[in-house]
């Protein structure tokens, strides 16, 4: 998809290979090559009407999803506030995480699961955030890319912590 290939060229010239990584959360264990030519290599398909339906969307992102090749392992290591157990709601930490936004995370965080989903979000190659525009073919990059499913855009420097 054309879209994609810009958006991870885009963001290769921009922000340079070391933007792709993922040192916490989903990932891949097993990748040969590079992770864009990983991204680039697969056939996506846009699902950004679902996952505003859902509630889920960045402002004017785009989203796109892919299936996994059997080849590779793949896994999900998020989960949703709501899904953690309350003996582990006191665990969870807070942290800049490695494009410099706030994250939540937990620690040891287990299971793992596999997952064949692949998602790579898009914006417009702006210096805003959110993106004022909506990403095109010929204006984009890459906001982020993980395999499982979706999870929903938070704006965690707006939450309210209490004291």
């Amino acid at each position: 998809m054309e879209i994609i290939i810009n958006a991870i060229d885009a963001t290769l010239a921009s922000k340079g290979e070391d933007y792709f990584a993922r040192p916490a959360g989903s990932g891949i264990e097993n990748l040969e090559g590079s992770i864009p030519s990983f991204l680039s290599s697969l056939q996506w398909e846009e699902n950004t009407e679902e996952v505003k339906a859902k509630g889920g969307a960045a402002r004017n992102c785009r989203y796109f999803q892919a299936t996994i090749p059997e080849a590779v392992v793949a896994f999900e290591n998020v989960a949703l506030l709501k899904e953690l157990p309350e003996e582990l709601l006191s665990q969870v930490r807070v942290r800049r995480g490695h494009h410099g936004n706030v994250e939540h995370y937990l620690p040891g965080m287990e299971p793992r699961r596999t997952t064949t989903v692949q998602i790579i979000v898009c914006a417009a190659t702006t210096t805003s955030w959110p993106p004022t525009e909506e990403a095109t073919e010929a204006d984009c990059q890459v906001v982020t890319w993980y395999p499982g499913r979706v999870t929903p855009f938070v704006e965690t420097g707006d939450i309210t912590i209490k004291g």
